[in-house]
C-alpha cells in the first residue's frame, strides 16, 4: 500500500430538497431544456454549493438524473462527507500508460460513474473496463434512490485498478 497526498481542494457536497415546484434544467439558465418540473420535497444531491447563474448543479436522487435547479427553490439540509480513502484498488502493473479500471456493478440498479467530467453508465450486474487519465481523478457514483458516493483518488500510469459498486443500507 502507498499513501497518496493531493493538494486539490474539492467543493463540499450536500443533501437538500426542493421548497417549491421548480424546473429541473439541462444547463444553469432559463433558456435551457427543462427535463421536468420537480415538486416540493424532492430530495437532491447538491454536487457543491458553488452557484452558476444562481443555479446548483444537482442529482435528482429518485431518478439519478444530473441537472440544475435554481438555488432560490432549494434548502440544504445535510453535509455529505467526501470519501477520503482510495476506492480504486491497484491490481497489477500494465504496459499501457493510461490507467484502466475494471468496474463491476454488483447491484440490481443502473449505475452512473462520473470520472472527472465523463459519465459512464452501467446496467445492473455489468462488468466493464474503462481507460482514464493519469493523475487526480474526481468521481461520483450514483444510482436511482441512492445517495451518491464521491471523492477523488490519484491514479498512476502503467497500472490496472478494480472497483465494485455495492449499496450499503443503514
Amino acid at each position: 500500500l502507498f499513501a497518496v497526498f493531493s493538494l486539490q481542494v474539492n467543493a463540499q457536497s450536500y443533501l437538500g430538497y426542493t421548497t417549491n415546484s421548480v424546473n429541473f434544467r439541462s444547463s444553469p439558465n432559463t433558456k435551457s431544456t427543462v427535463y421536468k418540473t420537480l415538486n416540493p420535497g424532492i430530495q437532491l444531491f447538491i454536487i457543491d454549493n458553488q452557484k452558476t447563474n444562481g443555479y446548483y448543479s444537482v442529482i435528482d436522487i429518485e431518478t439519478n438524473t444530473e441537472g440544475y435547479v435554481h438555488s432560490n427553490y432549494v434548502t440544504i439540509t445535510e453535509i455529505i462527507p467526501e470519501n477520503t480513502s482510495d476506492v480504486f484498488t491497484p491490481t497489477s502493473e500494465s504496459t499501457k500508460y493510461k490507467p484502466e479500471i475494471s468496474i463491476y456493478n454488483r447491484t440490481n440498479k443502473n449505475l452512473t460513474l462520473k470520472l472527472n467530467d465523463i459519465s459512464y453508465k452501467f446496467s445492473s450486474y455489468e462488468k466493464r473496463t474503462i481507460t482514464t487519465s493519469v493523475g487526480n481523478c474526481s468521481y461520483i457514483a450514483s444510482a436511482p434512490g441512492v445517495i451518491p458516493y464521491f471523492g477523488s483518488q490519484n491514479l498512476e500510469s502503467n497500472y490496472e485498478y478494480s472497483w465494485e459498486f455495492y449499496i450499503i443500507t443503514e
